[in-house]
C-alpha cells in the first residue's frame, strides 16, 4: 500500500474521531483549559491584541526593553523585578500592571483599552500552571507518540487503531459494526478517486473470493491516473492555483495547466514530498534534479498566483511579484504569514524585516523569467507561439 495513502487514511482518521468527539461549542476561556499549549496560544494572543505594540518584536517600537512574544520574557528586568514568575502570578510584574491604576496601569490610560477581567484571570491562570511556553507548531521537531494502551485488544487491527478506540473509550463510545463491501467499495471510490463505484464495479468486488481483494482494489485505485487527480487538488487548493492572474485585469496564464498536470503526474509517480517541494521552490537548477523538463515546470509554483500585471512601477512590480511568492510559502509549507514582515518585523512570529528580505533575494533575481512571461502573454498572439516552440524545443 502506497505510504502517501497510509498517512492521509490515518490523518483523515485521526481527524474524524477528534471532531465527533469534540463539544459543539467553546468560549475561549474554556478552551484554553483544556491544555497548557492551547491556553499559551490564547494568552499570545491577548498580549498581541494589547501589548506587543510597545512590547513585541519591533525594536524601533520597544518600551523599557521588555519583550512579551519570546523567552526573554522569563529574565529579569531592568528593575530587578521579573515580568513573569512561572507558577507565582502575583510576584509577576504583569499582572500587577494589567491590574493596577494610577499610572502603573498596562495598557497605560492613553492607550484607551484594558484587558477584561476574563484575560487577566486567564493570563493568570497561566501564570500559575507555569506559565509552558508553546512555539509555533512549525518549529518543533515531531515527537513520536507510543501507542496507547485500551481495553477492548480485540478490535485494533493496526496501531494507528489504538489511538481511535483510547478515544472511543475516553467518551464512553464505542464502534460501529464492520461496514460489508458495498459500503466499503463505495467509501474507497469517494477517497481516493472522489467518484463512486460503477454497479460493474460493486458486484465484481462483492463476489470477489479472493482473500486479498481488499488490498488488490486498493492498489488498483492508486495506480489510476485518477487518484492524482483527486487528490492534487488538495494541493492545487493550497497554492492558490488558477488559470489566470485574476485582480486588476485576470489575464490567462495559457501555460498554467502544465503545472497541474505536473502535481497531479507527480502524486501519481509517489515522488517523496521533500523531491517535490525542492522542485516547485527550485527546480529551474537542473543539478537538484535528474527529471529536467518536470523540475523546470514545476517552478510554476511561484509564476502562477495573483500578479498584478497593471503595475506601473517595475521595481514595485517585481516587489509586489516576490512577496505575492513569499506569502504562499509561508501559507502553504509553515503555516505562517511570512509577508507580514514585509513592512515590519513580525508581530508573533520570529521572522525580521532582515530575513524577509534575504528569503525574497534570490527569486528577485531567478523569477525575472517567470515575471517576463507573465507581460507576453498580454502581447499579440505570436508571443505565446514563440513560448510554445521554445518549450517543444526544451
Amino acid at each position: 500500500m502506497s505510504t502517501v495513502f497510509q498517512f492521509v487514511c490515518c490523518r483523515l482518521a485521526l481527524v474524524a474521531i477528534v471532531l465527533a468527539l469534540w463539544p459543539a461549542s467553546h468560549n475561549r476561556i474554556a478552551h484554553a483549559q483544556e491544555s497548557p499549549t492551547s491556553q499559551h496560544a490564547e494568552v499570545t494572543k491577548i498580549l498581541a491584541q494589547h501589548c506587543f505594540e510597545c512590547h513585541g518584536p519591533d525594536v524601533e517600537e520597544r518600551q523599557a526593553g521588555l519583550r512579551l512574544d519570546d523567552r526573554t520574557v522569563f529574565e529579569k528586568l531592568e528593575s530587578g523585578k521579573f515580568a513573569i514568575v512561572p507558577g507565582h502570578a502575583q510576584q509577576s510584574e504583569l499582572i500587577r500592571r494589567i491590574k493596577g491604576s494610577g499610572g502603573e496601569e498596562m495598557p497605560p490610560k492613553e492607550a484607551g483599552r484594558k484587558l477584561t477581567q476574563q484575560e487577566i484571570a486567564l493570563i493568570e491562570e497561566w501564570i500559575e500552571g507555569g506559565a509552558r511556553w508553546q512555539e509555533h507548531w512549525s518549529f518543533q521537531k515531531p515527537d513520536l507518540q507510543s501507542v496507547p494502551y485500551v481495553q477492548n485488544r480485540d478490535w485494533p487491527r493496526d496501531p494507528i487503531d489504538n489511538f481511535v478506540m483510547a478515544k472511543l473509550e475516553a467518551a464512553g463510545a464505542s464502534p460501529v459494526g464492520v461496514a460489508d463491501r458495498r459500503v466499503l467499495i463505495r467509501r474507497l471510490y469517494f477517497d481516493l478517486h472522489g467518484v463512486p463505484p460503477t454497479y460493474e464495479q460493486i458486484k465484481a468486488f462483492e463476489f470477489d473470493q479472493d482473500p486479498q481483494a481488499w488490498d488488490k482494489l486498493i492498489n488498483k485505485l492508486l495506480d489510476s491516473p485518477a487518484y492524482g487527480q483527486r487528490w492534487g487538488r488538495h494541493w492545487l487548493d493550497v497554492v492558490r492555483y488558477a488559470d489566470s492572474n485574476g485582480t486588476d485585469e485576470n489575464h490567462l496564464y495559457p501555460l498554467a495547466w502544465r503545472y497541474r498536470n505536473y502535481v497531479i503526474d507527480t502524486l501519481n509517480a509517489d515522488l517523496p514530498f521533500d523531491e517535490f517541494v525542492r522542485e516547485q521552490l527550485a527546480g529551474d537548477l537542473e543539478s537538484l534534479s535528474e527529471r529536467k523538463l518536470q523540475a523546470q515546470v514545476a517552478t510554476g509554483f511561484l509564476a502562477i498566483g495573483t500578479k498584478i500585471l497593471a503595475e506601473k512601477d517595475p521595481v514595485k512590480k517585481q516587489a509586489d511579484i516576490v512577496d505575492e511568492q513569499i506569502d504562499t510559502l509561508g501559507k502553504a509549507l509553515l503555516g505562517m504569514t511570512i509577508a507580514c514582515a514585509r513592512c515590519h518585523d513580525h508581530k508573533f512570529d520570529p521572522i525580521p524585516t532582515a530575513d524577509y528580505a534575504s528569503l525574497g533575494t534570490p527569486w528577485e533575481v531567478d523569477t525575472r523569467g517567470a515575471i517576463l512571461m507573465l507581460e507576453d502573454i498580454t502581447e499579440p498572439p505570436y508571443r505565446i507561439d514563440r513560448m510554445l516552440e521554445q518549450l517543444r524545443a526544451a
